[in-house]
């Protein structure tokens, strides 16, 4: 599926469908449908969310399979027994903020900008142990842009990475 959903985006043929939803549902819909992945890892999993009445307008299943594949490496990336959260919060420039927080094997800091190329894998010893196509986080990256958003990354080899959805201010509605 992720190559067909990239073969789409490059193609110019995968489109946007707007709605307007609350991102906390997707988020609590993301924890469930993960939730046997990472009880499996005894991983703990929370959400906070400072959103009051905030909706976006969005794409409801792009933004909901972004949100996994962030999840998906997070819990991939730890070890057991981790604690992994995501926050969501509208910030001082009301952008909208969905960020996934671990303290796995991180990403090295020559490696955050090829990570969100296509088919890239780490050479890092500890992801090279894992299984993946190499699409997840190029797919996230290619979903935000679609959006008009952004992808940042931030980590630290041995310690962990979180990851942030930003979606533009235009995309943020409160009511």
């Amino acid at each position: 599926n992720d190559v067909l959903d990239m073969a789409k985006i490059e193609s110019g043929k995968m489109e946007l469908i707007e709605t307007e939803f609350l991102p906390v549902e997707t988020l609590q819909s993301v924890i469930s449908t993960l939730q046997p992945v990472y009880e499996k890892k005894h991983q703990e999993v929370s959400i906070e969310a400072n959103l009051g009445n905030v909706e976006l307008c969005a794409d409801q299943r792009l933004t909901k399979q972004m949100v996994i594949n962030l999840m998906s490496n997070a819990i991939k990336f730890s070890g057991e027994n981790e604690k992994i959260v995501m926050k969501a919060e509208v910030d001082d420039d009301e952008l909208l903020r969905i960020s996934v927080i671990d303290n796995g094997v991180g990403i090295a800091p020559d490696e955050l900008s090829e990570i969100v190329k296509p088919f890239y894998q780490s050479d890092n010893i500890y992801t090279r142990t894992h299984d993946g196509t190499g699409l997840g986080l190029s797919l996230v990256h290619s979903m935000i842009h679609m959006h008009g958003g952004t992808l940042e990354l931030e980590s630290e080899l041995g310690s962990g990475t979180k990851a942030t959805l930003v979606f533009p201010k235009e995309r943020v509605l409160v009511f």
